[in-house]
């Protein structure tokens, strides 16, 4: 599943679109980040982070659980860019 944050290394809040740049009279705001969660056990747990995924409120590993609550994976390294399986 595709998300977007404005904190890759600890993402809280996530949101389905990444947004545009805004010019406001404060400064300019970015676009949101891409952050991909995998919906079932990884293959290489090591590989993976678990965090609870609230369904309703698009938190990521809220402080207070809500009624919809899913276990959702990020990659554990996903500062760095994914390493590529194409080996040619």
């Amino acid at each position: 599943m595709r998300a977007y944050s404005d904190d890759l290394e600890n993402p809280s809040a996530l949101w389905s679109e990444a947004g545009r740049r805004l010019h406001m009279e404060g400064g300019q705001t970015s676009p949101l980040l891409p952050l991909d969660l995998l919906l079932e056990e990884p293959a290489l747990p090591e590989l993976a982070e678990p965090a609870d995924y609230d369904v309703e409120t698009g938190r990521l590993n809220p402080h207070e659980h809500g009624s919809r609550m899913r276990r959702v994976y990020l990659r554990r390294d996903r500062i760095s860019p994914p390493a590529s399986e194409d080996h040619a």
